[in-house]
């Protein structure tokens, strides 16, 4: 149990500064091109998908990433219900 707190921790804090660093670096500086996508968080983001795919009425691939994000959480809460329900009839 305290390894599964420290490791949720521990990737708490590189996504906060990974989205900081990303924050800090979206000031405009006279260069149109950047190293590394900024807008990564965004791209990442189900519900921004959503809402550039119905505000353009087409699906845009920039936004692939999205989907990624929204499969895996419908599998792992999958995983994770079923292997509380199992659980929970072992423990009875």
């Amino acid at each position: 149990m305290k390894a599964t707190r420290t490791l949720r921790r521990a990737s708490q804090w590189v996504v906060f500064l990974l989205f900081a660093f990303l924050f800090l670096n979206t000031e405009y500086k006279d260069n149109d091109v950047l190293p590394y996508a900024v807008n990564l968080f965004l791209r990442l983001d189900p519900l921004m998908a959503g809402a550039v795919t119905l505000a353009g009425r087409a699906l845009i691939g920039l936004v692939w990433p999205a989907l990624v994000v929204a499969l895996l959480t419908v599998a792992l809460a999958a995983s994770s219900a079923s292997g509380a329900a199992s659980a929970r009839r072992s423990a009875r």
